[in-house]
This record gives structure tokens, sequence and C-alpha cells, in this order.
């Protein structure tokens, strides 16, 4: 019997990410500081990976298409732990429909966010 092989993940027009590195430089650079409140970051046009620093404290993340789908301590998507960079391809929605936006909330106070998008 044959060892199935691990799941490649893909992008959002199924090219497989082997190393899930940009190609070239940023399209867009957000810096976010103490996200008390859900703060939006528009996910610009033909972006399709999203590279997030986490500076100082955890921060929530939480995809949306709507500016008022609002990151919550209940309602989020990924904890991203201060301190490390994530990798994330744009996911597509339940219907086909690319993700619009990111939301962000800080976890404890002070939270520092810098977000690119490729």
């Amino acid at each position: 019997m044959a060892t199935p092989s691990p799941e490649v993940p893909s992008d959002k027009f199924g090219r497989p990410l082997h190393s899930i590195e940009p190609r070239g430089v940023a399209k867009a650079r957000t810096i976010i500081t103490s996200p008390s409140t859900s703060q939006k970051v528009d996910i610009v046009s033909g972006a399709t990976l999203i590279k997030v620093y986490v500076i100082t404290k955890d921060v929530y993340l939480k995809w949306a298409s709507s500016d008022t789908d609002y990151c919550k301590t209940d309602n989020f998507d990924e904890v991203i732990i201060a301190g490390t960079i994530r990798k994330f391809p744009v996911p597509l929605q339940a219907n086909g429909s690319d993700y619009t936006k990111i939301h962000f909330l800080q976890r404890e106070a002070n939270a520092t966010v810098i977000v690119t998008q490729h």
C-alpha cells in the first residue's frame, strides 16, 4: 500500500504553493497600532497572499466581505501570536467569491500589526 502524500496548499487559482513566498514586492502595506476596536484592511485587487507580522501583542484576524463584519473576541478566524509572521493565501468564500477585507482586533492593549499584500 502506497503512503499518501501530504496535500500541498494552493491559491485561489489552484496553483500549488510550495514555498508560500511572495513573487515580487508588496502591492499594498498597512501598519495598525493598538486595534482596540476591529480595524479593517481592504484586500487589493489581484492579491493572492497576505503576510501578517504581529510585533508586540497577540491579535485576532477575521476574513470579511463587508466593512461591518467586525472581528470580535467571540467571532474571529485566526489568532496570531506576538513575535510571529503568518502567511495566508487569500481564501475564497463558500459561494466561490473572493474575500475583500481583513479585520484585526488586539487581544491585549498596545498591539502592532503590519500587513503586506502580494
